[in-house]
């Protein structure tokens, strides 16, 4: 059947807000027992109110064993990450979203065991194992007693705990610092490492890695090892089974391999022919990330990010070989915590290719080192044809906007695509970047809007006043309109991001001032584009008065500005009425001002 003509932003699609809202689900954490080879995947269920499941993946079966009156999510940070640990018995142990109680739940029979409970306020998360006396495990821990909603970017406390879980006890190891992650125990237990930073610093800008010899609740002779407040950032230590300590390193400007030897303490660059412009890490918004692992004694697989992209790729550590393991994979799920070891010779990813959305998948190789992919879960429970997925183009422009235009901008650009509609004769719509695209014809430059998300949202609203001929509409959802306020009203772990992305090269008697020039909603005046704002009511990290202030200042000047609130959710949506309800909003609101 020849395909039908219509305008673009007019074509029916098969993937529709209903569907993303009640036949999708969200991946988050992975663990696994390597005795049984039962896979362990965190999932958010909208469908469920946004309930984080425990997920049991084995023998070709997959099923809930988490009881629904729990929520493995863990909210240190408020972001969250890592929630659960893989005990050496078989049990899961999990962080309690409601209760921040820690939990171990039996996977075979779906019992649930108590086994350090909390007081209001108190919360763990990034745990992990002592590799021979098994009570003891290994904790971040953030504490919001001392906190009211006024400081509570300066009084609540972060430190590294270990748990007896047997005892139901706990000690504190290490304190005094901002933020903590990342704790490990060798894998002889002898040793324990740990990342930890101070403000102003966020993990990808200046962070400090620590040694340690641990005494049996307690710490010795602690060993920095690499990192520099406001210079170097570390990310993801982990020991290798050759008892070296991995980690990445920005010292190069790029998140380079290191490994540290303990007997020695000496610290060996991983130069890798061919990737010394990729990065083996990314930045750390959650606790538990994890973008490489060791298989054995001598192999790691790791994920090396060019150009925007992913690409799994094996390294032989004595020889420092490197071969392609050419999987589909091109956006390996750092939120999602990437890969872990299944066994010597297999681990699991999540990752989405270039034609199909985030899946859980299996990684068997060969005796030649042959992947061999199964897929175990996808983020999608329906098939979506890859005739309806756009492929991206990437192109490279001159930067001419902004302080500095010595420079590219480079893009994926997304071109529509639907095998039962076409559009002769006219260019289609865009959501982002603008002079370049409509230079070389392919996109229509009368249609172009923006959205973005948090900081996103504020590059957005921006846009919007900087740049007010450009844009036909805007959509911002939970993002800053107002950085003076932010700063005021702001949680822990970005309060200090005004002052260092902001203000750090403003002279103190101007920063009044800057406060205002940086505020969106005072510039509303300039904007000429109607804007929607998507915002949740118990966001932490953006206050839902952000998009209030910036509405009403919108209404002030006449200008066209829908709020749209959607109750209980935080930064970023979990429930299914508000997933399709965001979605619909937004499909409705780019076909009333783009087509």
């Amino acid at each position: 059947m020849p395909p039908s003509h219509a305008p673009y932003g007019k074509w029916t699609s098969p993937l529709t807000a209903d569907r993303l809202a009640t036949d999708s689900i969200s991946l988050h954490e992975v663990v696994v027992d390597e005795s049984t080879g039962a896979i362990y995947s965190v999932e958010c269920h909208p469908t469920e109110g946004g309930r984080f499941a425990i997920i049991q993946h084995l023998n070709g079966q997959s099923r809930d064993v988490l009881p629904r009156d729990y929520s493995a999510h863990a909210t240190v940070q408020e972001l969250g990450g890592g929630s659960i640990l893989m005990r050496p018995n078989g049990r899961v142990l999990f962080s309690d979203e409601k209760s921040c109680s820690l939990y171990l739940l039996d996977p075979a029979s779906s019992e649930v065991a108590l086994v350090h409970s909390t007081v209001q306020g108190v919360r763990y998360a990034d745990f992990c194992n002592h590799p021979v006396d098994t009570q003891w495990v290994l904790a971040v821990k953030e504490d919001h007693r001392d906190a009211t909603p006024e400081t509570q970017a300066t009084d609540v406390h972060n430190t590294l705990v270990a748990i007896d879980i047997l005892s139901n006890t706990e000690v504190t190891i290490a304190q005094g610092d901002d933020f903590y992650s990342h704790p490990k125990f060798d894998t002889s237990g002898k040793h324990v490492s740990w990342i930890q930073w101070s403000h102003p610093d966020m993990p990808w800008t200046g962070t400090v890695l620590y040694v340690a010899e641990w005494a049996g609740g307690c710490l010795r002779n602690i060993t920095k090892v690499a990192g520099e407040y406001q210079k170097e950032s570390i990310a993801q230590p982990k020991w290798g089974l050759d008892g070296a300590l991995y980690f990445a390193s920005d010292r190069t400007g790029y998140l380079q391999l290191y490994s540290y030897n303990v007997h020695d303490t000496s610290v060996s660059a991983l130069y890798l022919e061919g990737l010394a412009n990729a990065d083996f890490a990314a930045a750390e918004w959650e606790l538990g990330s994890s973008t490489y692992i060791s298989l054995d004694e001598k192999t790691m697989v790791a994920t090396a990010i060019t150009h925007g992209t992913s690409e799994l790729v094996l390294i032989d550590i004595p020889t420092l070989s490197v071969q392609k393991l050419g999987l589909q994979y091109v956006d390996i799920g750092v939120r999602a915590n990437g890969i872990f070891r299944a066994s010597s010779s297999s681990f699991v990813v999540v990752g989405a290719s270039t034609k199909s959305p985030q899946e859980l998948s299996l990684i068997s190789l060969t005796s030649s080192f042959e992947p061999i992919t199964t897929v175990l879960k996808s983020t999608a429970s329906f098939n979506l044809a890859p005739d309806y997925v756009s492929a991206a183009k990437e192109y490279t422009a001159p930067q001419k906007y902004g302080p500095r235009c010595d420079g590219n901008v480079h893009m994926f650009y997304f071109p529509p695509c639907n095998p039962e509609f076409e559009c002769d004769g006219h260019l289609p719509p865009l959501l982002v970047a603008v002079e370049f695209l409509a230079n070389e014809g392919l996109i229509d430059k009368a249609r172009v809007g923006i959205y973005g998300g948090s900081a996103g949202g504020y590059l957005t609203l921006q846009a919007l006043h900087m740049y007010p001929d450009v844009w036909a509409a805007g959509v911002s959802s939970y993002g800053i309109s107002d950085v003076r306020a932010l700063q005021a009203d702001s949680y822990k772990f970005e309060s200090q991001d005004v002052d260092r992305l902001l203000l750090s090269k403003t002279a103190k008697e101007d920063k009044e001032q800057e406060l205002t020039n940086r505020s969106p909603c005072n510039y509303a005046h300039k904007m000429k584009a109607p804007l929607l704002l998507l915002q949740g009511t118990s966001d932490m990290v953006v206050p839902v008065a952000q998009a209030r202030m910036m509405a009403n200042a919108m209404r002030v000047h006449g200008r066209v500005a829908e709020v749209v609130e959607f109750e209980n959710e935080g930064h970023g949506w979990v429930g299914e009425k508000t997933i399709y309800e965001s979605y619909k909003r937004k499909e409705d609101w780019w076909t009333r001002h783009l087509t």
